[in-house]
């Protein structure tokens, strides 16, 4: 093996490190340049979000079912969600929510998925000048450089089948270190859940298993988690209930992923903590958000401190709203079935 220097390009991900604070990059702006010219969109007009916000009317056609789907149709959403997919686990992680609905209808698209796909496009094109980054020496209070943290967060009920008859709810965990994401996913409950706060404990499980992961790997990696990894969520229900330590019957169909959090949290290793809506993170991997919040919590995601400079492609400079950070863990347990104000239908 030979040291060749600093690396700069890997899987089409352009890689910079400054040599001065450390700070390290990741962009795919060429990449995004070359999936827009492949789908005839490279002067396309940008959009600012991925996804409409109001979206219950698009949603309901989506689950409808396409009889008899044109093939070439198929093929041409087929390659562009592969696109998309490529670019949501490198570089765009606030894509995963529209990428994780879009692919779930990979064999049966129609015009309104096409159409879809495109707009994510669109929303590329104001984009693909942004890029991943993770500071060396500072991080943002209460964190310290090398620990990692993480965000939780579910849409209660909010995918319906066509015929009604089965509603399961969206999930979507992020983890970060060293203010940049390492680690995210938005997929759909396995189960039904009976409600918010049985639906944010789902979520809590999956981001639970994977922060323990993180912790192992960045242990071995010589970065020390000398501390519990902290998962923030912002259902008081639901962090009430993961620090219980008794068996409920009305939580029995989740008594296994409630036990699992409830132990690690025993043993030191995780941490859940209530915040407030208003800073979840991982709110736009779950549910689809109006421009404003969808552009403020992204470029939190990405690691940007202040927000990116206005450009003549669509992006707007915009001040991250304030928020809090608390542990309730003190709330009583009694509250653990009841549906919170900031866990209801988002």
């Amino acid at each position: 093996m030979n040291l060749e220097g600093d690396l700069t390009w890997y899987l089409s991900v352009l890689y910079t490190r400054c040599p001065i604070t450390g700070k390290v990059t990741a962009s795919q702006e060429r990449y995004i340049d070359k999936l827009l010219q492949q789908h005839g969109m490279q002067n396309c007009n940008p959009v600012a979000v991925p996804f409409p916000a109001k979206c219950d009317d698009i949603l309901a056609q989506l689950a409808t079912p396409i009889e008899n789907p044109d093939p070439k149709l198929v093929k041409e959403f087929q390659t562009l969600c592969g696109g998309l997919l490529y670019l949501q686990v490198h570089t765009c992680p606030e894509i995963s929510f529209v990428v994780s609905l879009l692919s779930r209808h990979m064999t049966k698209a129609g015009e309104l998925h096409i159409a879809l796909a495109k707009k994510v496009l669109r929303y590329l094109q104001s984009r693909k000048h942004l890029y991943l980054s993770w500071s060396a020496q500072s991080c943002t209070p209460p964190h310290v450089p090398g620990e990692i943290y993480g965000w939780s967060d579910a849409s209660f009920a909010d995918i319906k089948s066509h015929d009604n008859t089965h509603r399961a709810s969206s999930i979507g965990w992020l983890f970060m270190c060293n203010n940049g994401p390492i680690s995210w996913r938005s997929t759909k409950t396995p189960l039904i859940a009976l409600n918010v706060a049985e639906s944010e404990m789902i979520a809590l499980s999956s981001a639970s298993q994977e922060a323990i992961f993180l912790r192992k790997l960045a242990n071995e990696l010589g970065f020390i988690q000398t501390h519990p990894t902290i998962i923030y969520e912002d259902c008081e229900s639901a962090v009430a209930l993961s620090k219980e330590n008794r068996f409920r019957k009305r939580s029995k169909h989740i008594d296994v992923r409630w036990s699992f959090i409830v132990e690690k949290q025993r043993h030191g290793d995780l941490r859940v903590i209530s915040v407030s809506r208003t800073i979840m993170l991982a709110d736009i991997l779950c549910s689809p958000r109006a421009a404003a919040t969808f552009s403020t919590f992204r470029n939190k995601i990405l690691g940007y401190q202040t927000p990116p400079t206005a450009s003549g492609n669509g992006v707007a400079s915009i001040t991250h709203a304030p928020g809090r950070i608390d542990d309730r863990s003190a709330k009583a347990s009694s509250t653990a079935h009841k549906d919170s104000g900031d866990g209801s239908h988002k």
